[in-house]
């Protein structure tokens, strides 16, 4: 069941359109051009760099591979720290995923408004998920 907020949410990014399958991509590694890509930050002269899915999965083994005790920490601290958050996590693996709310896409995530209720999520693919996540103020912006 989904909250008034989260119906809110979820009509405001429907509404705005928040896409970026048009803008013209490519890896900043390998530089292809086809297939899905991880949006970093800024490089040091302002550009936007993305690097493919091959690229990224070979990018991130090598950082575990060189920290996973490092790695192993910070998760630890973390659990800690949010134990209603972990809770929750765990309670909502017994949810099948379904394809985002907004626009139908696979994969989607899990997203809970409410860690006290944790068998209510919505289905938001990576996008829109953190679209919700970096608007910070979109809650007080919307109701």
């Amino acid at each position: 069941m989904k909250t008034p907020l989260t119906q809110t949410i979820v009509k405001y990014l429907s509404e705005t359109g928040t896409n970026n399958q048009d803008k013209d991509i490519y890896c900043s590694h390998c530089g292809e051009t086809e297939g899905g890509f991880i949006k970093y930050a800024k490089n040091k002269y302002g550009s936007q760099y993305y690097y493919c899915n091959k690229c990224n999965t070979e990018r991130i083994k090598k950082y575990r591979d060189n920290n996973m005790g490092r790695i192993y920490k910070i998760n630890r601290n973390y659990d800690l720290k949010n134990p209603k958050k972990r809770g929750a996590w765990g309670k909502a693996q017994s949810i099948p995923l379904k394809p985002c709310d907004i626009r139908g896409k696979v994969p989607s995530v899990r997203h809970h408004d409410d860690y006290n209720k944790p068998k209510e999520v919505i289905f938001l693919c990576h996008y829109h998920h953190s679209q919700i996540h970096k608007s910070k103020d979109l809650s007080s912006t919307i109701k």
